[in-house]
């Protein structure tokens, strides 16, 4: 993708954000677009809005597995979805 597509993205999904702060689908699409980006700081702020609005959303459940950030944060113990379940979901093997 150009990086001016991925930036036009940002834009549009901020906007969306703004008239729909409580609907957790678009905080995921968010996420990955973040991701897209290259900005990790707000791909995870915004996977945590998803996973706190809509935890089980079929964009949410896609965007977690399909961040790299959150695969490389479910490896992990401190992670909140290993926290959550009581187990990491990912392995990273």
């Amino acid at each position: 993708r150009r990086a001016g597509e991925v930036d036009d993205s940002w834009q549009r999904i901020q906007s969306v954000l703004r008239r729909r702060p409580k609907h957790g689908q678009w905080h995921a699409a968010a996420a990955l677009i973040a991701l897209a980006r290259g900005d990790r700081e707000s791909a995870d702020a915004a996977m945590q809005k998803a996973e706190r609005l809509d935890p089980s959303g079929t964009t949410t459940v896609l965007a977690r597995v399909g961040s790299r950030s959150q695969i490389t944060r479910a490896t992990s113990s401190e992670s909140p979805i290993c926290k959550r379940y009581g187990r990491c979901p990912v392995s990273s093997s």
